[in-house]
């Protein structure tokens, strides 16, 4: 348990924003960094997070979700950025057709910084998060986020409620140019993992339904529980 517990703290080390990194242009990285992929630089945490069930932790109020619809990523014009929504937002509207977390697939991306979505004018470096090995065990298994973070979500939403939400839906690969380094890199990760749950809808070994479960990890079959990973 002690090893377990050294090895989770050295990779929150890694995990603190560096603006001059994770804001910097994709592109520009890339040509400069021969060894950098464009979808490489990602610091969500996904240890922090109760994966058993994403039920109780999608109202929570630090919750942000980047909408996708038919694998093409929600983006902010104005800000350049893609366009991270609350719950309220997305769910307690008064539009019709409502729109329901149901008929959403959700996926959990991870605990990171609120400058991710906040961006201020002047960035500056921020500390990875610090946990009291005596509070390891809470934060395995509760799902709070520090107060200077956000629980990250990517959500496939149908093509019929798509447009009653904020943002315009681009191919990630045509949007590229204008991504920083941590944009491309989250974007990436929603899209490969909705595109991965949309093509194993179905048990590979029997043909019925599966379901998604821990958030989006894993999924299995409804009928003859055969357990499938990304």
């Amino acid at each position: 348990m002690q090893q377990f517990i050294q090895s989770y703290l050295r990779r929150l080390k890694v995990m603190a924003l560096r603006p001059e990194f994770h804001f910097s242009s994709v592109l520009e990285h890339c040509a400069s960094n021969k060894n950098f992929q464009c979808f490489q630089g990602n610091p969500l945490n996904r240890l922090n997070i109760h994966r058993k069930s994403i039920e109780d932790i999608v109202r929570h109020s630090q919750s942000r979700f980047l909408p996708y619809r038919q694998l093409k990523v929600s983006f902010n014009q104005e800000k350049q950025q893609p366009m991270w929504l609350n719950y309220s937002t997305l769910f307690e509207t008064n539009n019709e057709p409502k729109l329901t977390i149901d008929q959403c697939e959700v996926v959990l991306l991870g605990i990171g910084s609120r400058l991710i979505v906040d961006r201020p004018s002047c960035l500056i470096d921020t500390e990875a998060t610090k946990i009291d090995n005596k509070l390891l065990n809470k934060y395995l298994l509760a799902s709070e986020p520090t107060p200077d973070e956000y629980i990250y979500f990517a959500l496939s939403i149908p093509a019929q409620f798509a447009d009653n939400l904020p943002g315009v839906y681009v191919d990630l690969r045509t949007l590229l140019p204008q991504l920083s380094v941590i944009d491309a890199a989250i974007c990436g990760q929603g899209r490969a993992l909705l595109d991965w749950h949309t093509s194993y809808q179905y048990c590979g070994k029997c043909g019925s339904s599966t379901k998604s479960l821990e958030g989006g990890v894993r999924r299995k079959c409804t009928k003859c529980n055969n357990t499938i990973y990304p």
